[in-house]
């Protein structure tokens, strides 16, 4: 693959039925819940250890008095009402796998989240995201406001959607800092929670609600986002004014990488700029409200026949494809475990398990089985001067070579992809192991 898309920093009436006792992924409330568990768990164990736990993942503050004024001491991301998370590759689970995968997601929400943030997957629609901050300064600190900085694209497709709408959700527990991705307006917003308020919605969240933090005091913001036509990462900037006046502006990650979420085009119109039909996924799995007669989180659809409604069961998967004779390309080893085409023959993508740049797709190949398999596919250019969510689809040669043994068994070992229209041209010195799981050369 070329150094130009190289990412390392990467729901008529029916007849009566008897009364089934509804598990838990199927109640919008638990979901409520454990957001406000995770939210009150963040904050208990920022009390109690100065490092708060998060579902996702943690990024660490560093309480030091010449660090910043605010110390990040916890991030937590979760679903709201929406639980469909959209995975940027090609992922089809084994019903062995699937069957392990049910198991483990059912278990409460955090091994939900865990799962999914394990292969990649991304947020649809909307999410909350908790934030705990800690006051580090000599003296009290106010948080003046609250910025999104976003890189927005197409909704994310052609890869495997998790679909499971809401049935419906109870109202936000706590007050929330709004930002809707689809919008210019970058702060933000005051949403409150339901019950008597004085403020009346809308506008700087933190102009209503006056944060001020004394050193050593913790405090959790809730920040509710949504993405209803796009694919956006994203960071914030936490405005902070100090003692002696000086404004500092500090930067929340998600563990030092941005933030993603992605509409799954399924809850708006056809005609609306986000949405995406079934079939432009590779693969689809209805669970939770869209699979209410089995007693699994998830079944495999077809994504051509499924319309995200009735009976899953009724909508069969797609046929496997029959495996071919040859040398496989590599194996799903190293950085690339999680990757697709890995470990097969003439495969008709290939993914290397990061962002959409390592992704190539309905790659036609012109031979396989000689030193060097050639290839033309679609993948993901960016420009020197552009970020991913700004790259566009073009096609793309695709080189399967270093055709040797790997643990006693003959396959390419090696691969990567290339524009030619923009100049670029095969350099196999610059590659991916498909042997080892590492890049060539290392990063």
């Amino acid at each position: 693959m070329s150094a130009n898309h190289r990412s390392y920093v990467k729901n008529s009436d029916r007849q009566h039925r008897p009364v089934r006792k509804v598990k838990w992924w199927q109640r919008p409330i638990t979901w409520v819940a454990g957001v406000v568990s995770v939210l009150i768990l963040a904050v208990a164990t920022a009390l109690g250890t100065g490092i708060g736990n998060s579902i996702f993942n943690a990024a660490k503050g560093h309480p030091s008095p010449t660090g910043p004024p605010v110390a990040i001491e916890a991030v937590s991301v979760q679903t709201w009402q929406d639980y469909s998370f959209v995975i940027p590759r090609r992922l089809v689970l084994t019903q062995a796998r699937l069957t392990t995968m049910n198991k483990q997601v059912t278990a409460s929400p955090s091994a939900y989240a865990s799962w999914f943030a394990s292969h990649g997957g991304v947020i649809a629609n909307r999410g909350i995201i908790g934030i705990t901050v800690r006051g580090n300064g000599t003296g009290p600190v106010t948080i003046t406001d609250m910025q999104v900085v976003k890189h927005c694209g197409r909704p994310l497709a052609g890869g495997t959607l998790f679909y499971s709408p809401t049935a419906g959700a109870g109202p936000f527990a706590t007050d929330q800092i709004g930002f809707d991705l689809s919008q210019q307006l970058t702060i933000g917003q005051y949403l409150p929670a339901p019950g008597p308020h004085t403020l009346s919605p809308g506008g700087n969240f933190f102009a209503k609600k006056v944060i001020t933090l004394k050193p050593g005091e913790p405090q959790t913001l809730s920040a509710y986002v949504t993405a209803q036509n796009e694919y956006c990462s994203f960071t914030f900037q936490l405005h902070v004014a100090t003692p002696d006046g000086r404004p500092v502006t500090e930067t929340i990650t998600d563990n030092a990488k941005p933030f993603q979420i992605t509409t799954d085009g399924e809850t708006g119109p056809a005609a609306s700029p986000g949405h995406v039909p079934f079939s432009s996924y590779r693969v689809v799995y209805a669970g939770g409200a869209a699979d209410p007669q089995n007693q699994q989180a998830f079944i495999q659809v077809n994504p051509a026949t499924y319309k995200g409604t009735g009976n899953p069961d009724s909508f069969p998967p797609a046929s496997a494809v029959p495996p071919q004779a040859g040398p496989p390309l590599g194996q799903l080893v190293g950085i690339f475990v999680h990757g697709a085409g890995f470990g097969t023959v003439k495969p008709s993508e290939i993914f290397n398990g990061g962002d959409p740049t390592g992704l190539i797709t309905h790659i036609a190949w012109k031979s396989w089985g000689g030193p060097e398999a050639i290839g033309i596919g679609t993948a993901e250019y960016v420009k020197p001067t552009q970020t991913v969510a700004s790259g566009k689809e073009e096609p793309a040669t695709v080189v399967a070579f270093n055709l040797g043994a790997c643990n006693g068994r003959l396959m390419y070992r090696a691969v990567e992809w290339y524009f030619p229209q923009h100049g670029q041209t095969f350099n196999p010195s610059q590659y991916e192991n498909i042997c080892t799981g590492t890049y060539v050369p290392n990063p």
